[in-house]
């Protein structure tokens, strides 16, 4: 390597533009925003015991689109023991009361600037002590994570 060429890390500079956001951005962001939490809202609103995580992802998926995205760029639901398999994609599943419902998309058709995976426990009753207990401390972990 000629003794002119000094190679640096650059990643710390990158970091910092990603931070800086025009009012075209921000507005972006805000829409996908709005749009990935009325689809996580109709998701969870609609999720029962007995339904197949294909169905799960048509509604988020209408919720998406009725907002105004073209589509999810992905969008991962599993359930039970599916919601712990990386990358899960098949949404074939029929639900089963007390379980964890995990629902990974991302927006796309708003410029793909929102990731917002998401994860409920579900039952009939909405949360049994324990698993909101569960929820919450899985929840708390993952926001404190840098």
């Amino acid at each position: 390597m000629p003794p002119q060429v000094r190679i640096r890390n650059l990643q710390p500079l990158i970091d910092q533009v990603r931070w800086a956001k025009s009012a075209r951005e921000i507005a972006i962001v805000k829409a996908a925003c709005d749009i990935t939490t009325d689809a996580f809202k109709e998701a969870a609103r609609q999720t029962k015991p007995g339904l197949w995580e294909y169905q799960i992802d048509a509604i988020v998926n209408y919720v998406f689109r009725r907002g105004g995205s073209e589509r999810p760029a992905f969008l991962i639901v599993g359930s039970g023991p599916n919601s712990c398999i990386l990358h899960h994609m098949s949404n074939d599943r029929q639900m089963q009361k007390d379980e964890l419902l995990l629902i990974d998309k991302e927006i796309d058709g708003i410029e793909k600037l929102m990731k917002e995976p998401r994860s409920h426990p579900f039952r009939e009753s909405w949360l049994s002590d324990a698993a909101d207990t569960r929820w919450r401390r899985c929840n708390s972990l993952i926001r404190s994570h840098p």
